[in-house]
């Protein structure tokens, strides 16, 4: 499977969907925990987009479910099962 790096375009969308989800994110809506697919592209738009919400400490979870899920898949009306946030240990 390829997994690209993000192109200097990508690196810019993602630092212009920061600016966005900065100022339009509701501040009643609290993020505590973040789903990213492990492809390189993904965890990198993550890190570039997501970088303030990572700062302020909300976990970064790669979860293969969402690993190639996109409108350029060979089925796009395929449907991934909603992913479950991790299992917390009981404490």
């Amino acid at each position: 499977m390829l997994d690209p790096p993000l192109t200097a375009l990508g690196e810019q969308q993602a630092a212009e969907l920061r600016e966005h989800l900065k100022a339009h994110l509701p501040a009643d809506r609290k993020v505590s925990l973040i789903l990213v697919s492990p492809m390189r592209r993904a965890l990198q738009t993550c890190l570039i987009a997501l970088d303030w919400l990572i700062d302020a400490g909300v976990p970064v979870v790669p979860d293969a479910r969402w690993q190639g899920a996109s409108v350029h898949s060979q089925n796009p009306s395929r449907l991934l099962p909603s992913p479950q946030p991790p299992q917390q240990p009981n404490k």
